[in-house]
């Protein structure tokens, strides 16, 4: 018997699945490399750092988007064993994805 917390989780990430990993990844890339560099750029203001030369204002928005990558891999890769997971045992269990109900498969938990 499938928690609901699994349930949500089993909803959310079919809606991700279905953009595919292009979509999955532009979003969270851009998203996610914007608001590391606006932190980085507001830490060093904080710390009085001043305006830094070009080469570190292209240099962190490139850091930022290399380890906004690095956690995007491992996420959609944990999500997606998890969803794996969850989906062998409801099939070991004997119920098949397909035979639950629109409103088991999309109500709100």
């Amino acid at each position: 018997m499938l928690t609901t917390e699994e349930v949500r989780f089993i909803r959310n990430w079919d809606i991700q699945r279905k953009g595919g990993k292009g979509s999955y990844f532009g979003l969270y890339l851009s998203v996610g490399t914007i608001v590391g560099s606006i932190g980085v750029f507001f830490l060093m203001s904080m710390i009085k750092f001043g305006l830094p030369p070009l080469p570190i204002l292209v240099t962190i928005p490139a850091i930022s988007f290399t380890l906004t990558l690095i956690y995007c891999i491992y996420s959609w890769n944990s999500n997606e064993k998890r969803w794996k997971k969850i989906i062998k045992r409801v099939v070991e269990e004997g119920k098949k994805v397909s035979d639950f109900t629109e409103e088991e498969r999309f109500k709100e938990v």
